[in-house]
């Protein structure tokens, strides 16, 4: 049966049309690994691949635009039936892939990463014009009421050139206008009153009059 996440955890299912030992296969050869692992777009550099229990995993993802993540991760433990990864790195998570054979030489992944705490899961997303980011992003800082280890002031938001994000609308007396937009992304905790202030916070500040604003608690489940 497929588990029910709890508030701390994020799990993703999706079949696919393999055995558990191709699957297996393709997250033991780091070669292959780097190839799929992580958003489409960025890349994987492999520095350490130790796959058995206890073994170290370090890598460094880029994106597209150059950033650097830096990765540390510990294979837990490893069987055919599932891959247990702790992620060192911040946020620290643990990871643990369960690979459910299905009829037809098919395979239901199970991704399923348990947070300390689910503050570290819950989400706020909102449309920014593109030329306000940076200064919005300034100002928002300290209403981002989370720390991440030792850190601060954290949020995303997609680049412009690498997204061609455009928000479209029209007043009620005037023609469409469209500009381009970025999508920007707070971590708020699981606190009703957190997550009000915060809200009222970011009407006050955004650039538009009626901000378009997402929230979600980051549980997706695919399959």
């Amino acid at each position: 049966a497929t588990p029910v996440p709890t508030p701390c955890q994020i799990m993703n299912v999706r079949d696919f049309p393999f055995t558990p030992a191709e699957i297996s296969a393709a997250i033991a050869d780091p070669n292959r690994l780097a190839r799929w692992w992580g958003p489409t777009g960025f890349r994987n550099d492999m520095e350490t691949f130790e796959f058995r229990d206890g073994g170290m995993w370090k890598f460094t993802m880029i994106s597209p635009d150059g950033t650097v993540y830096p990765n540390e991760n510990k294979f837990v433990s490893i069987s055919p039936e599932q891959i247990v990864i702790r992620h060192l790195s911040a946020p620290e998570f643990l990871l643990e892939m369960s690979l459910v054979p299905l009829p037809g030489n098919t395979t239901r992944l199970i991704w399923m990463m348990t947070f300390a705490s689910a503050e570290l899961r819950n989400k706020l997303a909102a449309f920014v014009p593109a030329a306000n980011a940076n200064e919005f992003a300034k100002t928002m800082a300290a209403h981002i009421p989370h720390l991440f280890g030792e850190y601060d002031s954290v949020c995303w938001w997609s680049a412009p050139k690498m997204e061609d994000g455009t928000e479209q609308f029209r007043p009620l007396v005037g023609d469409v206008e469209q500009t381009p937009s970025v999508r920007m992304e707070f971590s708020i905790p699981d606190d009703p009153a957190a997550l009000e202030n915060f809200t009222a916070a970011l009407k006050k500040h955004h650039p538009w009059q009626e901000p378009v604003i997402l929230i979600f608690d980051s549980q997706i489940i695919d399959g």
